[in-house]
C-alpha cells in the first residue's frame, strides 16, 4: 500500500502531465460559450468603436452532435412485423 505521501507526488506529476489537455479544454470552453477573440484584439475592435461580429459554428456543431446523442438514449425505435413487412415505428 502506498504511503499518503506517494500518493501525493503521483498525484502531482500525473497533474503536471495533464496540465496541457486542461488548459486545452478550458480554452475550448470559453470559446464554445462565446469568448473567441483574444482580448487584445476586442480591445482594438472597442477602440475603433466596432462591434465585434462572431459566429459560433462550433457550438451549433456540438449542440447538434449532443442532441443527436441524447436523442439516441431515450428514443426507442421498436420494430414489429405488421402484415408481412418490417415497419418502424416512432
Amino acid at each position: 500500500m502506498k504511503s499518503f505521501t506517494e500518493i501525493q507526488q503521483l498525484f502531482k506529476i500525473d497533474n503536471e502531465a495533464a496540465a496541457a489537455s486542461i488548459r486545452e479544454y478550458e480554452q475550448a470552453k470559453r470559446y464554445y460559450h462565446g469568448t473567441q477573440l483574444p482580448r487584445d484584439v476586442e480591445a482594438g475592435l472597442k477602440a475603433r468603436g466596432q462591434i465585434p461580429i462572431t459566429e459560433n459554428i462550433y457550438k451549433v456543431i456540438v449542440d447538434k452532435i449532443m442532441g443527436y446523442k441524447s436523442e439516441s438514449k431515450t428514443r426507442h425505435l421498436p420494430r414489429f412485423l405488421s402484415q408481412g413487412r418490417l415497419v418502424l415505428s416512432f
